[in-house]
């Protein structure tokens, strides 16, 4: 077995990707199955949902809207949110999250009335691959062989669904099955609804992401009685288990579940089926499921909070699906009928620290609690958490992050404890937070070994960054912003011997411990209001130069700064820019990049 990225969640099924060894679905079948009820998603409990969304680089996403029933929240400068006691479909709760930028994220999820889910999703973004003339019709291809063919004169606007004749700019995203970290993207969760009306759980062979737009960025989609052509490419290590048809699927955003939806024909290395409309885009097995339940609490009868639990399928196929325990120590969700599992609790450096075997047959199943002997395994970090007056937190939080896995924790009267499933030299970081007052302590790096650490008291007396801020955008694309949790260090200095001005600021995510930075300078004067221009040509010590990660531009021509507030030491620089910039690491080409700044003056 290989090691199991223990950021996936929610009992989303994760198959070839982990596992070498994948039966042939058209030569192996389950026991029979008789589904005897449709899935009732009309009734609602009372729930709560918390967690984290970050970017396809796994960066925190500030700003992202979070809804959930009737209810919303924006994550926070970590990516957090939170959302209580919301209205909830009882089959099948889910969450939207909507970005500039980026394709609406899904996670699907089974919520238990009073408790609360945690849930962690990455967003895809919204790539251009391509411009179709709607009058003639035509290809686009993304660079992993994936392909939409749309026919001549078949789209409309979709707000008022008149016939549409100009350019069609086309987003996709093609979803690898075989990606390890396919959990954290995919839309949803793999629970279908059939033809018949059942649930299913599925398997995936690989998903679409398709968004039709025009000149001014107004959705279109397919107009009645047509047709579009998808093609996913299959995987090689998939090709001998991929059946020569396979059912399509459709997300649907009203139930957060796949409907099926056609049928998809293996042609070579791909599947290519017809759709009548562009959403999500999925070529899937169905199975039979169940229910399934379990607690699990510790030797000490303390429950097993927020751990990965891996459920592996050793018959009749070779699959895996991973959960997260709530605060409570259960877990719970739809796996396959008539199958048999191992349950394995994960520990943070990927590593089974207690196992199980069970089988589950045609009704829902229930483990009862599991107690499970976790050894050395146990790390508990503590702490106290005191005020510019020395005076204990007694609203606030703290933002811990253990091998790049993010976890939020309260501080309860000034305390704070939280254990986990862990190993030795694992690094750390944490950050305190005083919700009062606003302020935020400095970054601190550890290093975990099992059993307890105390880290003492931390201090929380310096105001959280929102005074400064960096937010730059490449070619028209959502803006990246460097802020909490990046450590930011800047400074912006006056060199009056070398007739420039210098602006830095350097960011590093703890989340990937990815740096991005931004240098700026500029001759000119310390005025408020003055524009300069970098021209390289005349001015060899003006330059702009950026970093995304893993990208590096410089300015390829002039470059526009306008400083808007130029403070004394310790103060304020503030500004913006604009031009066009080469882009580095191998690959010369230009871009226009906007920015806008704010940083402290430390020289």
């Amino acid at each position: 077995m290989r090691k199991i990225p223990v950021l996936c969640i929610l009992l989303l099924l994760i198959f070839s990707g982990l596992y070498s060894c994948k039966k042939d679905f058209a030569n192996e079948q389950y026991k029979p199955i008789t589904d005897t009820s449709k899935p009732d998603l009309s009734t609602k409990i009372t729930a709560s949902v918390s967690g984290f969304i970050t970017d396809e680089n796994n960066k925190a996403v500030t700003g992202a809207l979070v809804t959930a029933g009737t209810q919303s929240a924006t994550t926070d400068s970590f990516g957090y949110f939170k959302i209580n006691n919301a209205s909830l479909s009882k089959t099948a709760a889910f969450i939207k999250v909507t970005l500039t930028g980026y394709f609406n994220g899904y996670r699907t999820f089974i919520a238990n009335d009073g408790k609360e889910t945690f849930i962690r999703l990455r967003l895809i973004p919204k790539t251009p691959v391509g411009t179709i003339n709607a009058s003639s019709g035509g290809t686009v291809n993304t660079s992993d062989g994936a392909s939409i063919t749309i026919p001549v004169n078949s789209v409309v606007t979709s707000s008022n669904g008149n016939a549409y004749t100009g350019t069609i700019h086309v987003a996709a995203h093609w979803l690898n099955p075989t990606d390890s970290s396919l959990a954290l993207n995919i839309p949803g969760d793999l629970l279908g609804i059939d033809t018949a009306g059942y649930l299913k759980v599925l398997e995936t062979y690989g998903m679409l992401a398709v968004q039709l737009t025009d000149d001014a960025g107004n959705l279109l989609q397919i107009t009645n009685g047509k047709q579009a052509t998808l093609n996913f490419p299959i995987p090689a290590s998939l090709l001998a288990s991929a059946p020569d048809k396979i059912p399509l699927w459709s997300f649907d955003e009203t139930t957060g579940l796949w409907k099926q939806d056609g049928e998809a024909k293996k042609i070579g290395s791909n599947y290519v089926g017809a759709v009548n409309h562009f959403s999500y885009w999925n070529c899937d097995v169905s199975m039979p499921r169940v229910y399934f339940t379990t607690q699990i609490i510790d030797s000490a009868l303390h429950a097993a909070r927020n751990v990965p639990v891996l459920l592996t399928i050793i018959s009749p196929i070779t699959s895996a699906r991973v959960a997260y325990t709530d605060t409570s120590g259960f877990v719970y969700g739809m796996i396959p009928a008539n199958s048999d599992f191992v349950l394995s609790v994960l520990s943070t450096c990927q590593l089974p620290v207690f196992t199980k075997n069970f089988s589950t047959g045609n009704s829902d199943i229930d483990l009862g609690t599991i107690k499970a002997n976790f050894g050395t395994y146990e790390t508990t970090v503590t702490g106290s958490v005191t005020d510019c007056n020395n005076a204990p937190i007694t609203n606030g939080y703290i933002q811990l992050y253990i091998n790049k896995l993010a976890t939020r924790v309260d501080i309860t009267n000034g305390n704070f404890s939280y254990t986990t499933l862990a190993c030795n030299d694992l690094t750390a970081t944490i950050i305190a937070v005083d919700n009062t007052t606003g302020y935020q302590s400095a970054p601190q790096q550890l290093t975990l070994n099992t059993g307890v650490y105390n880290v003492g008291n931390i201090t929380v007396c310096n105001s959280i960054n929102t005074n400064q801020y960096v937010i730059i955008s490449v070619d028209g694309a959502s803006p990246v912003s460097f802020t909490t949790p990046f450590d930011v260090s800047s400074h912006a200095s006056y060199f009056p011997n070398y007739f420039y001005n210098r602006i830095s600021a350097t960011a590093i995510d703890y989340y990937t411990s990815d740096r991005d930075t931004l240098n700026i300078a500029f001759t000119g004067i310390d005025s408020i209001g003055t524009k300069f221009m970098v021209d390289s040509s005349n001015n060899p010590d003006g330059h702009v130069a950026i970093q995304l990660y893993p990208d590096q531009y410089t300015n390829s021509g002039n470059i526009n700064i306008n400083i808007t507030e130029y403070g004394v030491v310790g103060g304020y620089i503030s500004g913006n820019f604009n031009g066009i910039f080469g882009k580095l690491n191998g690959l010369i080409s230009n871009h226009t990049i906007t920015g806008s700044f704010r940083v402290k003056r430390t020289q």
